[in-house]
């Protein structure tokens, strides 16, 4: 993978990597290397141990939890997870945030929206909900902001996994909830795994409204395969 300035590179033969890296010191000048099954990349501490790949973003997550305790207060010791039944409610007569807490509610929700895509894909259906509310959050949405970051600070020690039991065979499970939005709009959540852990996950609002539950399930399917 590349993102800038940064790659990551695997293969089952060590010279194919030998070559890869004289070309590109070759091209762009010496350059620090990393080797081995233990790696940082973008934030992220990847281990690679009996193909087996686990990620984390320990490091980030608590800065990101005490920078918020240090401002605002302790977090709830009590949540076991990210969201509850009102997720989706706003409350039209909700108080809306004051300058500071808009723009950090906009600037945590954002970091943890990084963080989400690449270790912590249980924190999906809050944040895609918590994404749409960032240029109008009041403080309902300001308590769900801190569930999730409660949430985070009592399983800060978990990490994402991911392998395979089979290189031919691709599972996907994908649902719907019909009309759980204030517009109406239904919810389509997805996950693909190729035997251990998830590959790839997806929690989103759909773009067109449904008539019925058969229907806002079909949208679903069409929106999260390829």
């Amino acid at each position: 993978s590349w993102h800038v300035d940064d790659c990551l590179a695997s293969h089952k033969e060590k010279k194919v990597l030998d070559d890869l890296a004289l070309i590109m010191i070759r091209e762009f000048g010496d350059m620090e290397i990393s080797r081995g099954k233990d790696h940082s990349f973008l934030g992220m501490e990847i281990e690679v141990s009996d193909g087996i790949v686990r990620l984390s973003m320990k490091k980030q997550l608590n800065k990101l939890i005490t920078d918020f305790e240090k401002e605002y207060g302790c977090l709830d010791n009590e949540v076991s997870s990210p969201g509850n039944r009102q997720l989706f409610n706003i409350k039209m007569d909700a108080e809306q945030l004051d300058e500071k807490r808009s723009k950090d509610f906009h600037s945590i929700t954002a970091a943890l929206l990084y963080l989400m895509k690449r270790v912590r894909p249980d924190i999906e259906t809050a944040i895609s909900f918590l994404m749409r509310r960032v240029s109008k959050s009041d403080v309902d949405d300001w308590w769900k902001l801190k569930r999730v970051l409660a949430y985070l600070k009592n399983s800060i020690d978990d990490v994402r996994v991911v392998g395979a039991t089979s290189l031919t065979e691709i599972l996907s499970w994908i649902d719907a909830s019909f009309a759980v939005h204030s517009d109406m709009k239904s919810h389509t959540g997805g996950c693909t795994s190729m035997g251990i852990g998830l590959v790839h996950q997806k929690s989103s609002t759909q773009k067109s409204n449904s008539k019925s539950s058969c229907e806002s399930e079909i949208i679903g399917v069409s929106e999260y395969l390829p």
